[in-house]
């Protein structure tokens, strides 16, 4: 596995790969609140992004 920081180019594939998850782990029962879904919000995201 190879981890590298993100950049505004890695924004949109971020965004879609958080939506997934916070939608596939709201269906789990181990997670007592539901859907995760809205933090980090895309502005923290951007924020932390490179260029």
């Amino acid at each position: 596995m190879k981890i590298k920081q993100a950049t505004m180019c890695d924004f949109e594939k971020i965004m879609s790969f958080y939506n997934v998850m916070c939608k596939v782990l709201g269906e789990k029962d181990f997670l007592p609140d539901g859907d995760k879904g809205g933090f980090p919000s895309q502005d923290m995201v951007r924020d932390g992004a490179v260029g």
